[in-house]
């Protein structure tokens, strides 16, 4: 059992990716999670405040609910507590089987995860229909003002800024200032999977 590898991948927002599969094929047990869940933790230290950190699943034959649990839900429980800064962290998978464990204990927790499995984004945990609904339209079209989002819902924008409100506490997806005076127009929403 080795560390993970970590790999630092620059774009327009800083991303890390750590490959899970540098713990074994197999990791299984809490003890390898919670070395993982080490590693993960120190990556997330690296990164800038608006930073993303990108779980590889590659090189996996299983990932099992009580590492998963250790490794990755634990270190998202503490990343989304704390108040003030804008990482993400999303799961990249070459296959759905390998992410089933890891949605039931996303969602023992409450808690929600954007992942990338086969290339195609999905969600991992339990997240009610109208915050789905609201995350697809932004995934759709990866920068939209609250307006665009209301409109494209047909809801009121009050409501809209609700759900988004709730999207972006949950780290789904990303606001940036416009610098526009209007308080329900001061920010776009973009998908965190955006670049």
């Amino acid at each position: 059992m080795g560390g993970g590898r970590i790999v630092g991948i620059m774009s327009s927002r800083e991303k890390k990716r750590i490959q899970i599969s540098g713990f074994g094929k197999r990791p299984g047990t809490r003890v390898e999670g919670g070395e993982a869940g080490e590693a993960l933790r120190g990556a997330l230290a690296e990164l800038s405040m608006d930073g993303q950190l990108v779980i590889s699943l590659e090189g996996l034959d299983i990932l099992s609910g009580t590492f998963a649990d250790e490794a990755i839900v634990r270190p998202y429980s503490e990343l989304l507590a704390q108040k003030g800064d804008h990482r993400t962290m999303i799961i990249d998978s070459p296959t759905e089987d390998l992410t089933e464990d890891l949605s039931r204990a996303l969602s023992a927790f409450g808690l929600v995860m954007i992942a990338v499995v086969g290339g195609k984004w999905c969600v991992l945990g339990v997240l009610p229909p109208q915050l789905l609904a609201t995350l697809v339209v932004i995934m759709n079209r990866p920068v939209l003002s609250v307006k665009e989002i209301a409109t494209e819902l047909d809801i009121k924008p009050a409501a809209c800024h609700r759900r988004i409100g709730r999207l972006a506490d949950m780290r789904l997806v990303r606001l940036e200032e416009t610098g526009k005076p209007a308080p329900k127009t001061r920010f776009t929403v973009h998908s965190i999977l955006e670049d």
